[in-house]
């Protein structure tokens, strides 16, 4: 059976307008640039599609020119918006270039069909590539729905390059877009499911990447990019029960920035959180790769080092009040910030049976040592 093309062209057109406003009313009052991008790209794929169907009106000019450059330009915002999406800015706007070459063979080969369709068939394929490459480069938990979105822009690739060797091999008799066919019929509904595949691939993957900043905001804390309180506690229960039952030593640490609050007081909040920012960067190097951290509280942090003993444990604390006391930290005045920081250390050593509020409450002790004997230093419980 033979599909009708200017019925499909209606459907696409349909579609576009019912994912638009799927769209518009799914993501009201959290749009995002590259949702704004996407929303722009189905509203001209919708009349880019309606024009190209417009080959029988008075105006056909309107189906030849404005048609293939209203699609031209809907790809492009198509690539732009997966590239915001992963946060990556064009250089030199190169998603758009192809819209002058589409509004130049229209106006050059407007006389000659096969010409003309061979040139705007390989313009698309090179949009749909550029942007299918682009998925395949990028680096996220969620390989399948990129996969997925890259690989039917490739088939609708394939499906214009059978297109334009077609066109080759047929330049004398070139049939109208709109004639029915079953060559147009199979490139037209297979080109419909890919439309789809790509559009329902795009917006699970938006709603994938915006379930794991959620899962990141509920288990780090937002300030410092670290593990917040209850992650940290969970985690290191974890460790505890672990170290326990295989008998192994675990140390904790209580570390607590010096004279913070004067900071905030004289300089601002916002040096004491630049100073809570760069604390990650500084602690990291001087941790071994299953040492964790977290924020337990203000300007309080807790770090857990499974199978480590109290000499390690003091040479770990030791390692890293020296890295925050060398570390400058610039003002927005463009002075210089330099920060402390006492440490208390607990450790159990293998054997005995501690829970991890014990373990915190000798920390806790050691730390209040360590700031009575006259801070930037650190004390074992």
């Amino acid at each position: 059976m033979l599909l009708d093309p200017k019925t499909t062209l209606a459907y696409y057109v349909l579609t576009s307008l019912t994912l638009a406003a799927l769209l518009i009313v799914a993501f009201r009052g959290r749009f995002t640039p590259s949702l704004r991008l996407w929303l722009i790209c189905l509203l001209l794929q919708s009349a880019g599609w309606g024009f190209i169907s417009l080959q029988q009106s008075p105006y056909p000019w309107l189906s030849t020119a404005i048609g293939p450059l209203l699609v031209s330009a809907a790809f492009s915002f198509l690539v732009e918006a997966v590239m915001q999406f992963y946060g990556k800015q064009s250089k030199y706007y190169w998603p758009f270039w192809p819209i002058p070459y589409v509004a130049l063979t229209v106006i050059v080969w407007h006389d000659a069909p096969a010409t003309r369709q061979i040139a705007l068939n390989l313009c698309y394929a090179f949009q749909l590539t550029a942007g299918a490459l682009f998925l395949l480069k990028r680096e996220d938990p969620h390989r399948g729905l990129r996969w997925l979105m890259a690989g039917s822009s490739f088939f609708a690739c394939v499906l214009l390059f059978i297109r334009v060797a077609y066109l080759i091999g047929n330049q004398d008799d070139v049939p109208t877009l709109l004639a029915a066919s079953p060559f147009q019929s199979l490139t037209f509904s297979v080109g419909f499911v890919l439309r789809l595949v790509f559009t329902c691939g795009f917006l699970l993957l938006i709603e994938a990447h915006r379930n794991d900043e959620l899962t990141w905001l509920a288990a780090m804390d937002s300030l410092t990019g670290i593990y917040n309180r209850r992650t940290f506690i969970s985690l290191a229960e974890t460790e505890l029960a672990r170290s326990q039952r295989h008998q192994q030593p675990l140390a904790l640490l209580l570390l607590d920035l010096d004279h913070f609050k004067l900071i905030n007081d004289t300089l601002g909040h916002q040096a004491g959180d630049r100073i809570l920012q760069q604390l990650r960067a500084i602690a990291e190097p001087c941790m071994r790769s299953h040492d964790f951290m977290g924020r337990y509280g203000g300007e309080e942090f807790c770090i857990l080092a499974p199978e480590t003993d109290a000499d390690g444990a003091f040479i770990l604390a030791e390692r890293l009040r020296q890295a925050l006391a060398e570390h400058v930290t610039p003002s927005s005045d463009g002075a210089s910030i330099k920060i402390t920081a006492s440490i208390g250390v607990a450790c159990r050593t293998g054997k005995e049976s501690t829970t991890l509020d014990e373990l915190l409450s000798m920390a806790d002790t050691a730390l209040y040592r360590a700031k009575n004997e006259g801070r930037n230093r650190v004390a074992l419980a």
